[in-house]
């Protein structure tokens, strides 16, 4: 632009059509921050499952394996696309000194089972979009960074898959079953409900005996009981809060249960120079919430044979 002269009315339209692209940005942005502040999912995420519901079918993504797409070629079970849920939380500070006893860290642990359910709800609103009946293979993923003390990350992947001929489901079931053993599931009668979690951190102190055993006698074989009791406190609350999640569904069961554990070193100084070693213990559970469909809804088992009758021996399926 030449000194001394204005803007033309082509830059003039340009710069108030960048200016409206912007507030538009920020406006998706901002309704983006809400719905992710009520457990949601972005705007454009919104967008993107409704376009791909359109396509009904006609191109999908997954993370079946080769068995399990063969196997839903076979049934009424289709895969619709995969889908994810994400949570990232920061984790208050908690608070340990010389005084404080064994037991349940409420902070953390409250943290943890928050920040899952948000991700899972997340996963739910994303297969609910797409028309799904049930998300099949939910691998769960909890990341911490050192770049940021306090910070976990709550990630679920999986597969939305949709029954033919089934009426809509008002809120797809989770659960971190492959596609084969859900069909099983469905062919015997039963329903997944969910998925359903339960973590718990604890605090294990030892006590003085123990504390004394490992100074004076480290050299000797010996069970720290007091970490033992830790553990099994902190295993037996993670499934406790799990087994809370089953009856809050009104299931009659839970399977495919699977437990991770971590255990973290924790120094802890006293009055007069004193030190001790406490440990604290993280327990992870998480399956599936199932129950019993009506017995008419059994359905016959696929077996595979092969017919002799012909030169070549070919693999048929028949039913039983």
């Amino acid at each position: 632009m030449p000194f001394g002269f204005g803007k033309s009315a082509e830059e003039k339209q340009q710069d108030a059509l960048r200016k409206e692209q912007l507030a538009v940005e920020e406006q998706r942005r901002a309704t983006s921050l809400e719905s992710l502040a009520r457990g949601g999912i972005p705007v454009e995420a919104t967008k993107r499952l409704q376009n791909a519901r359109l396509l009904d079918g006609s191109f999908f993504t997954s993370d079946l394996s080769v068995n399990e797409f063969l196997l839903a070629r076979q049934t009424k079970l289709r895969p619709i696309s995969q889908v994810m849920g994400s949570s990232a939380y920061h984790v208050g500070w908690r608070f340990i000194d010389w005084y404080t006893p064994s037991g349940e860290l409420s902070v953390p642990t409250t943290a943890i089972n928050h920040a899952r359910s948000l991700a899972l709800g997340r996963m739910g609103q994303e297969a609910s979009l797409l028309g799904a009946h049930v998300v099949a293979g939910v691998r769960p993923q909890l990341q911490r960074y050192e770049w940021s003390a306090g910070m976990i990350e709550f990630s679920f992947v999986g597969t939305a898959m949709r029954f033919e001929g089934m009426e809509p489901a008002p809120l797809p079931a989770l659960t971190n079953l492959s596609g084969q053993d859900v069909w099983k599931l469905y062919a015997s009668g039963h329903w997944p409900l969910g998925v359903v979690a339960g973590s718990s951190v604890y605090h294990a102190v030892p006590s003085w005996n123990q504390r004394m055993s490992s100074s004076w006698g480290g050299w000797n074989n010996q069970e720290l009981t007091d970490f033992t009791a830790g553990l099994y406190a902190a295993r037996h609350l993670a499934t406790r809060h799990l087994h809370e999640g089953g009856l809050e569904l009104g299931c009659s069961g839970i399977v495919g249960m699977s437990i991770q554990q971590e255990e973290e070193e924790y120094e802890v100084r006293g009055s007069n120079d004193n030190e001790r070693t406490d440990m604290i213990f993280t327990f992870h559970a998480m399956g599936t919430a199932i129950t019993e469909r009506a017995p008419q809804h059994t359905i016959p088992p696929i077996r595979q044979t092969i017919d002799l009758r012909r030169e070549t021996a070919a693999v048929v399926r028949t039913l039983a």
